[in-house]
């Protein structure tokens, strides 16, 4: 199966996923395909880390303190800067919850809890977490875009 299939396939049951889910509030495991077939761009975390720290350094300076990991918050803002992370680690990346955690230090039962979290919260349109999560995305696209103006195949 192509690419372009697999994402149109991906998109509609992540629709059909969060229209069940504000209308019934449950959650359905959906599965369709191994997930690394859905690999669209090698982006290695440490790239990923890179633009996630441009986006504090931009965005929320006040938190840039905490991202050498030797200072901890559990302030709202910081917590959903970290699984705006995770959830594009693990949903555009496919790196496993245990790739990510060996990588930002935490269990990977934690990571597993961001990325719910994460899936929540934009079913749910939470407004804190989809304006922090709207541009980190909006930074990883732009970088993948020029990932792929760039390439040569």
């Amino acid at each position: 199966m192509d690419l372009k299939k697999l994402e149109n396939i991906d998109f509609e049951i992540k629709k059909f996923k969060s229209k069940i889910f504000k209308k019934y509030n449950v959650d359905l495991v959906v599965f369709s395909y191994k997930k690394n077939e859905l690999k669209k761009v090698n982006v290695q975390l440490l790239d990923l880390w890179s633009i996630y720290i441009d986006h504090i350094k931009d965005n929320y300076p006040e938190y840039f303190q905490y991202t050498d990991f030797r200072n901890a918050t559990r302030q709202s803002t910081w917590v959903a800067l970290n699984q705006s992370f995770s959830y594009i680690a693990y949903t555009e990346l496919s790196y496993s919850y245990s790739e990510i955690g060996r990588f930002v230090n935490k269990e990977h039962s934690t990571i597993i809890h961001q990325v719910k979290k994460a899936g929540g919260y934009i079913d749910k349109e939470d407004p804190l977490f989809c304006n922090i999560h709207k541009l980190m995305f909006k930074k990883y696209k732009e970088y993948v875009g020029t990932i792929y103006k760039n390439s040569k195949i």
